[in-house]
């Protein structure tokens, strides 16, 4: 089931992930990570995979590797910005 940009919001399922698992496409929004949440928010808001790269490429989106809280010293959580919607994140 492909959720719009809001439903993906409102009902994804946090899973704690490792900095080596991977970005992950999940449009139902089961078990996802940080990084699967930026990946897969920026394919929903732009329509698909090719609109998502087509936003990393010209600057109207990107994804940040930030420190959060629970991080330490490394930069290890994943946040999207999109020039239209700010920043989004897991948390």
């Amino acid at each position: 089931m492909k959720l719009t940009p809001t439903e993906f919001i409102d009902t994804y399922d946090y899973k704690l992930g490792t900095v080596i698992d991977g970005i992950r496409y999940v449009p139902d929004g089961k078990d996802v990570d940080c990084d699967d949440y930026a990946w897969t928010l920026l394919v929903l808001i732009e329509g698909g995979h090719l609109g998502a790269i087509k936003a990393l490429a010209s600057g109207r989106a990107e994804l940040w590797r930030v420190k959060s809280p629970v991080n330490g010293k490394i930069a290890r959580h994943v946040a999207l910005w999109h020039r239209d919607y700010g920043w989004s994140d897991s948390t």
